[in-house]
């Protein structure tokens, strides 16, 4: 539906023919006896403030193997380097920062507490967190309408809601769902922003569904992957954290391979796939 004050202009209402198919596929893998991981969960969304706090912790060097490069990840990863901190200062790995107590704090509260190795095996949160905001410009606005998922508000008054879930089952699967509500001068529309099952085994993490990827360290003009359009429905294969190869391929430092198969817009090729692998560059510099 194009809305004069609300505009989507890939927008597909409910959930496509990729995202239906993602998610039967991750059904019928949960229903297979494979071995799970023990470690899942759901990802990080990209405007989660942990990744800010996070990020405070890597430039100060508590996080030596974090890369936040690639988002999102899942929370237990997100725990997994919280921990990673408190040992870093704990062992003197790292010269001591004021700011850490308070970061780790919160990072604790909203992470290690929820997604930590006690956490529970299965779990549902129908309503995990609820978002209510109206927009107003008398032109069309601009800071707004960037990294924001797809959603372009034009000149005028909107109302946009949306609120998220979340479950776990079993330390085998997860899933998220973030409905969105939105409406304005021309009508409403609701729709899924996002909406995916995950899962994990072997160090490996599947993704199936409807959700944003971003790529590169930069706020903005990231080269390959950003929130600036809709989430991609995709199947998505990555480790479940970032790892080193072993031998003289130690040298290209961590790596993070990510492989996706993805429903790109309808005025592009029906289905897209891009491969990929980022490496610490940093880290490769500085072992040379």
């Amino acid at each position: 539906m194009r809305l004069p004050t609300i505009r989507k202009p890939f927008s597909r209402a409910g959930l496509g023919g990729v995202t239906r198919t993602a998610l039967l596929l991750s059904v019928f893998l949960v229903l297979l006896p494979f071995k799970s991981s023990g470690e899942i969960s759901v990802n990080m969304p990209l405007r989660d403030r942990s990744y800010d706090d996070i990020e405070r912790l890597e430039v100060k060097g508590l996080t030596p193997s974090s890369m936040l490069s690639t988002r999102p990840f899942s929370r237990l990863e997100g725990a997994r380097l919280v921990r990673e901190a408190e040992e870093t200062l704990a062992t003197g790995g790292a010269p001591a920062y004021e700011g850490a107590g308070p970061i780790i704090g919160r990072l604790k509260k909203s992470l290690v507490d929820r997604y930590g190795p006690d956490s529970q095996e299965s779990y549902l949160k129908p309503v995990e967190r609820f978002g209510l905001g109206v927009n107003y410009s008398d032109k069309p606005p601009h800071f707004t309408n960037i990294n924001n998922d797809g959603t372009v508000f034009d000149k005028g008054a909107a109302l946009a809601a949306d609120l998220s879930a979340s479950g776990g089952a079993f330390n085998a699967a997860a899933f998220y769902l973030n409905p969105q509500y939105l409406a304005g001068k021309g009508g409403s529309q609701t729709d899924l922003r996002s909406a995916y099952i995950n899962l994990a085994a072997y160090g490996a993490e599947l993704l199936a569904g409807k959700d944003s990827m971003w790529w590169g360290a930069a706020r903005h003009g990231d080269l390959l992957m950003t929130d600036n359009a809709e989430p991609l429905e995709m199947i998505k294969l990555t480790s479940t954290h970032p790892f080193q190869l072993p031998w003289v391929f130690s040298r290209l430092g961590l790596l993070k391979p990510t492989v996706f198969l993805a429903r790109l817009e309808k005025d592009r090729r029906p289905l897209g796939i891009v491969v990929g692998a980022v490496a610490d560059v940093e880290r490769i510099v500085d072992s040379a």
